[in-house]
């Protein structure tokens, strides 16, 4: 997957919480108006998020976190359903409003990145945030491009056009709909 080849800058705001450093971060930015407009649709929306710290002026990481956020508006009940799979686990929110659910999926907050036992204390970090929408697996490309080489229609072995095809649009499949990497200011974790 490529990413932009620029980060953006962004402040963040970091905390302790005995066990875990948290984030609060803004990735509202991922969403194009297409894609914002898009979260009424009734079709899932899923913003994945990985987070990676370094020590300050080093390329060496010591914490990787997964970010999922999946969210869908329920046409029966008009509201919208957030899943949200972080270290800690998966919780579960609702919102009644376009904008309200547009808030919940594009800001990170107060979400656990790392384990403080894994952090040095008096040691400044960076950290690089990488944001995909709808990304799409690897498995699932895999069945694209088999697909396109061979439709299921019960055919047996390839089709011409479809081998024809399969050489210029595989190579063209997108991992997710937009791409995003963010760089924040360094952090430092203060001495007992």
């Amino acid at each position: 997957m490529a990413f932009a080849d620029k980060p953006r800058y962004r402040r963040a705001s970091f905390y302790e919480d005995g066990t875990n450093l948290l984030i609060s971060l803004s990735i509202s930015d991922i969403f194009t108006p297409k894609s914002f407009a898009a979260l009424t649709s009734g079709i899932v929306t899923k913003v994945r998020v990985r987070i990676l710290i370094s020590e300050q002026d080093s390329a060496k990481y010591v914490s990787l976190s997964k970010i999922e956020k999946h969210i869908v508006y329920d046409l029966w009940n008009e509201r919208y359903e957030l899943r949200s799979s972080t270290l800690n686990g998966i919780k579960r929110k609702r919102a009644d409003t376009h904008v309200a659910a547009f808030r919940q999926i594009s800001e990170l907050k107060n979400v656990p990145v790392a384990n403080l036992a894994n952090l040095k204390r008096g040691t400044g970090y960076t950290v690089s945030v990488f944001v995909e929408l709808n990304p799409v697996s690897a498995g699932d490309i895999a069945k694209i491009r088999q697909w396109i080489k061979r439709p299921a229609n019960g055919s047996k072995g390839q089709s011409a056009f479809g081998t024809f095809v399969a050489s210029f649009v595989a190579k063209e499949i997108p991992q997710a709909e937009n791409v995003l990497r963010i760089v924040t200011q360094p952090f430092y974790i203060p001495r007992e």
